[in-house]
């Protein structure tokens, strides 16, 4: 079961609750380990996604709820997109396979993540240049200049059932295949002897800095 475990920092590192016969947390390496690194961020995109979507109608006003909905859109919509930390993407024509609503769906989505969303390059977003002419009898025509802006409405019922459908079976799909990965996992480190598992690095991380901010993560 792919779950949200407990994990606490120690003097001599990290330990995971809920194992109490567990002594040391070591690191892994390798494609598989990195596959489940990569998988889990996935998962904590859709989570928060999902978070999102669900607390759109306790929102408090129009712009809470277009703020949750736009960034349920991206959180979603970036696990498919490539990246070069996280070089495990997701590919919508394999979970979504021979559901053509569930993929017409997704690229509604992501056409309306990348020209309205993150780019401002559709209709979606309009400003019209105006100016309020008066009808004479002023010693000047031009009342005011100013720009119509327009937007176009996204957060409606069926968009917001199709999403949190995508992000549901999204969420499933990944899910099973984290759990078959951390399966192999285990499978591969139960074959090495206990004083090569326990002469592994110590799982150790650090905060980033303010320094690091414009630069690429480094691999698991």
């Amino acid at each position: 079961m792919m779950k949200n475990e407990i994990i606490r920092q120690t003097e001599s590192g990290f330990h995971v609750e809920g194992y109490p016969d567990a002594i040391k947390l070591v690191r892994l390496d390798g494609h598989k380990a990195r596959q489940v690194a990569h998988y889990a961020l996935h998962r904590s995109d859709f989570q928060f996604a999902l978070h999102c979507l669900d607390s759109i109608n306790a929102a408090a006003n129009p712009v809470m709820q277009e703020a949750l909905w736009q960034s349920a859109i991206v959180h979603f919509i970036k696990c498919f997109k490539g990246a070069s930390a996280r070089t495990t993407s997701l590919d919508r024509r394999v979970i979504f396979k021979h559901n053509a609503p569930a993929l017409a769906a997704f690229k509604y989505f992501d056409d309306l993540r990348d020209k309205h969303t993150i780019h401002d390059e559709n209709s979606y977003t309009q400003s019209i240049p105006c100016a309020a002419i008066n009808g004479g009898g002023k010693a000047y025509k031009v009342e005011r200049i100013f720009a119509l802006s327009l937007t176009g409405v996204t957060l409606e019922q069926s968009n917001f059932n199709n999403l949190h459908l995508l992000v549901t079976q999204a969420l499933s799909w990944l899910e099973s295949k984290f759990n078959d990965m951390c399966d192999d996992l285990t499978k591969d480190l139960e074959r090495e002897p206990l004083e090569t598992l326990l002469a592994r690095d110590q799982v150790t991380s650090t905060a980033p800095q303010l320094s690091e901010i414009g630069e690429r993560r480094k691999g698991f």
